[in-house]
């Protein structure tokens, strides 16, 4: 192995926690539009391949009524992130799954993924409530 090979491995966890943080900070600025009732913010932020797939009318009626059935939020709480290339749907690239533990007033025990696609700074690419 080479030395520049080492070096290369030895940043991929830096480069790698980097990208989480920046993602994290996206996503949480984005839970924070739906949280308020923001939607046509949030769609604002969605993602080149989103976009296309889905009108802002729709988007804004799927997002509130997810968020109308599960309720006002109590409490989040951030739980996995996980680095991917492929998204369904969507071209090959650089996504970030962030999961999140949540509490709502009608869904106390749920989870929340946040999809994001890199394109530039971090996208919306995906959201859902389990």
């Amino acid at each position: 192995m080479t030395r520049r090979s080492c070096l290369a491995l030895a940043a991929t966890p830096l480069l790698l926690a980097q990208n989480e943080d920046a993602a994290r900070k996206a996503a949480d600025k984005w839970l924070a539009l739906l949280d308020e009732g923001k939607y046509p913010d949030a769609w604002k932020q969605a993602s080149k391949h989103s976009r296309p797939q889905i009108s802002a009318d729709e988007w804004h009626a799927q997002l509130k009524a997810m968020r109308e059935a599960a309720g006002s939020l109590k409490s989040r709480n951030f739980t996995s992130a996980k680095a991917s290339r492929t998204h369904p749907g969507a071209p090959d690239g650089d996504y970030m799954i962030l999961e999140y533990t949540t509490a709502f007033d009608k869904k106390p025990k749920a989870a929340e993924v946040v999809v994001l696609s890199r394109e530039g700074g971090w996208k919306i690419a995906g959201y859902s409530i389990h």
